[in-house]
């Protein structure tokens, strides 16, 4: 794949996908797509599983913006570096909204076969984003 597809596929996902357009999602998703990420303790899967995802972080920061800051392709692989900024203004996995500002970075590594995302591996600072909005942090139990 030309290091310019993979590129605009991934701008795509990051200024429609991540806003909700369903019909985007549709579009750059495989059908096998997967999801990993602090957010949750078992990777997202599918086009459903990452539309219910977006819907709820949506539902909770309506105002959610992502912003690329760099990427860089290799093949079908891209690496992206972005910031984010959000505000807590509707309910989310059982905290009432708390009206607090965010901002943070991450990086995520996406790889694309056949014109698609299959993959992302998504790394941030989930404490410190939900720290931000005032929820306070609770430790996982990775046993």
């Amino acid at each position: 794949m030309a290091s310019d597809h993979a590129e605009a596929i991934v701008r795509k996902y990051y200024e429609k996908a991540t806003a909700g357009d369903a019909k985007v999602i549709d579009e750059l998703l495989a059908d096998d797509f997967v999801l990993r990420s602090p957010i949750s303790d078992e990777p997202i899967r599918g086009v459903e599983g990452f539309k219910a995802m977006i819907a709820a972080y949506r539902a909770a920061t309506p105002e959610l913006k992502v912003k690329v800051e760099d990427l860089r392709v290799d093949g079908d692989t891209v690496v992206a570096r972005w910031s984010a900024s959000y505000k807590h203004t509707g309910d989310f996995d059982g905290h009432a909204p708390t009206g607090k500002q965010g901002d943070i970075t991450g990086s995520d590594t996406i790889r694309i076969e056949n014109g698609k995302i299959v993959e992302v591996e998504n790394n941030l600072d989930l404490a410190e984003a939900e720290r931000q909005i005032g929820f306070e942090p609770k430790l996982k139990n990775k046993s």
